[in-house]
Parts: C-alpha cells; structure tokens; sequence
C-alpha cells in the first residue's frame, strides 16, 4: 500500500513538474509578443515625437514619414476620401512627449495599450489597439475600426463590450 502511495505521489510530481515547465514556456512567448507590441507602439509614437509637423519651420528635426505611420496603423476609411482628415492630422500633430501606460492582452491578435501623450493639440490619455490583420501588427485608433471578429472574441472570453464612444466636448473624432 505505501508503495502505491509512493509512486502515485511521484507521478503527482512528475505532473506537476512538466505543467510547471509547459507554463514557463508558455507565458514566455506571451512575454514576448507584450514587448513586442510595446516596441511596436514606441516605434509609432516615436516617429511622431522625434519629427517635425508640417508646419513647423526653422527646426532641426527631419519632416515626418506620414506614410510609414500610415503603414503601421489602420483604419476602415484607408484609401478612401474620408481617410483625408487622418492623414492631413498625422502630418500636423506634434507630440512633446509621451508614455505608455500600461498594455493590456484582450484576446490572441488584439491588445489595448493606454498612452499618456503631452500635445498641444493631442494631449491627455489616449487608447490605442493593436491588432493582427493578415500577418501583420496594426495600431488602430477608435473601436469602430477594430473587426467585429475581434470585438466578439473580446466580448466573450473577457465580458469586454468595445463599443464606439463619442466625446461630446467638440472634440475631432477622426475615423
């Protein structure tokens, strides 16, 4: 009878031991994809900190690529003329600095990451989401640009209801 108990006590460990194992790697690739959407976030942001808005004159700082942070960002009106307001903001917003709050894993392929951003004309806490489209990381501003898949996912596995909301102190609500 001790026996049993003996080798059904070690079997136990040895459970246990390989769940421990099959956990660590397992949370070390979530790891990674957290700071690799954190790099990806800074990327964006730092495009935009570290160049000059179109309308700044006499600056050392080299002119924005507006067409890189188009590329790494998404928006359901992109390539369409309602996208022009989005565009012609990349160009003329100017960040003095910024930090990322926190990031947070909604579901596989979408996170939530808030952003503190020190703008003159873009200030205060900002959400953005980073979503998987078609093998490829996107930063998408406003939930009405995320997929409805996504949104279901989120719903479900976290009771996170992402809905569309619309400031009403006059603030632009670019789509």
């Amino acid at each position: 009878m001790k026996q049993k108990r003996a080798i059904i006590s070690k079997i136990m460990i040895y459970l246990a031991v390989i769940l421990c194992i099959f956990y660590i790697f397992y949370a070390q690739e979530d790891r990674k994809e957290m700071k690799m959407i954190k790099n990806y976030v800074e990327i964006y942001w730092d495009e935009i900190l570290n160049t000059a808005a179109i309308w700044e004159e006499d600056t050392a700082l080299p002119k924005r690529d507006v067409q890189k942070l188009l590329d790494m960002s998404y928006s359901r009106n992109q390539g369409t003329d309602k996208d022009i307001p989005r565009i012609d903001y990349l160009h003329m917003i100017k960040v003095n600095h910024y930090k990322i709050k926190n990031i947070e894993k909604l579901t596989d392929g979408l996170y939530r990451a808030v952003i503190n951003v020190d703008s003159p004309n873009y200030g205060g806490k900002r959400t953005a989401y980073i979503s998987l489209m078609n093998q490829k990381w996107y930063i998408i501003f406003g939930v009405q640009n995320i997929s409805e898949e996504y949104k279901k996912r989120v719903e479900q596995e976290k009771g996170i209801v992402l809905e569309k909301s619309i400031p009403n102190d006059g603030t632009i609500v670019l789509n």
